[in-house]
């Protein structure tokens, strides 16, 4: 069985560096007077969280927020990718979902100056309940091949 081995270290040019060590997982905590940067590392893989007086910035395979609510905002704006980096299958993908629990409570909205939704393949709008989809506006365009509106 491994044993822990704990190291604390002072220097006055790197700063204050805390860590643990139990079997390949290394857990590092270091403050060198403009970051704060944590580490965990294990079996070839890491994640680290690195904060400074102006950003935070959070490197790991996986991230994963478990909240009652989650608030995001962006002063400057907000931007959410998901897109393979160096894969040859089709990784990207992002998913944004109101789950209906009470129904009255699960609404999701988009909302901007413009919204643009665009799929490569398809883009599907779908309305399942008794209101089924509500277009508005000035204008309407429909381009592409004919668009077939069922009467009601």
């Amino acid at each position: 069985m491994s044993s822990k081995v704990n190291r604390i270290e002072l220097d006055k040019g790197q700063g204050l560096t805390i860590q643990v060590t139990f079997g390949e997982q290394t857990q590092t905590i270091t403050l060198d007077g403009t970051q704060v940067t944590i580490e965990v590392a294990a079996g070839g893989k890491s994640s680290t969280i690195v904060q400074t007086a102006t950003g935070v910035t959070i490197k790991a395979d996986k991230f994963k927020v478990d909240s009652e609510n989650v608030d995001i905002n962006g002063s400057m704006g907000a931007k959410f990718t998901c897109a393979p980096l160096n894969s040859p299958e089709p990784l990207g993908a992002l998913e944004l979902t109101a789950i209906p629990l009470p129904p009255a409570l699960s609404n999701a909205t988009l909302s901007g100056l413009m919204v643009d939704m665009q799929g490569r393949i398809a883009t599907r709008i779908e309305g399942t309940g008794p209101m089924g989809v509500t277009m508005t506006g000035s204008t309407l365009k429909f381009l592409g091949p004919p668009v077939f509106l069922p009467l009601p």
